[in-house]
């Protein structure tokens, strides 16, 4: 297995600075390609709401975790992002609920992204202003 570098974020956190992005994977494999690649070494996964597999995509890695129980799940660090038409505090904050949903087999999510600033003026401050929901 080779071993990534990672950065370390201001939160304290580290990120792999390769990861295994999975847009356009469908939901019937995104967890077996998952997992194939946490067995050669990828230890970042990158989904999004809009890719529609983040919650095949986390029981990939939770399966993963499973099959390799000297590995910490904090070893493995699992990105997702919010779409351009849930932006806005409450859509937001829907989205966000529903991607920790999707995630409950892994326990949390290490970062959520914005996808892209497409929305206006205030529907972006509103999504940023979530921020308070995941600390």
């Amino acid at each position: 297995m080779v071993s990534v570098p990672s950065v370390k974020l201001s939160s304290g956190k580290s990120i792999p600075i390769i990861g295994l992005g999975v847009w356009e994977t469908t939901q019937d494999v995104a967890g077996t390609i998952v997992s194939k690649a946490l067995d050669v070494g990828y230890r970042h996964v990158d989904s999004a709401a809009c890719y529609y597999n983040e919650q095949e995509v986390c029981e990939g890695i939770s399966s993963w975790l499973k099959k390799n129980p000297t590995v910490k799940r904090e070893e493995v660090f699992y990105t997702t992002k919010i779409w351009d038409p849930e932006h806005g505090y409450e859509k937001t904050k829907k989205a966000i609920e529903d991607s920790l949903e999707k995630a409950k087999s892994i326990d949390y999510i290490d970062l959520i992204l914005v996808h892209s600033p497409q929305s206006d003026d205030e529907k972006r401050h509103g999504t940023w202003n979530c921020w308070h929901i995941l600390t």
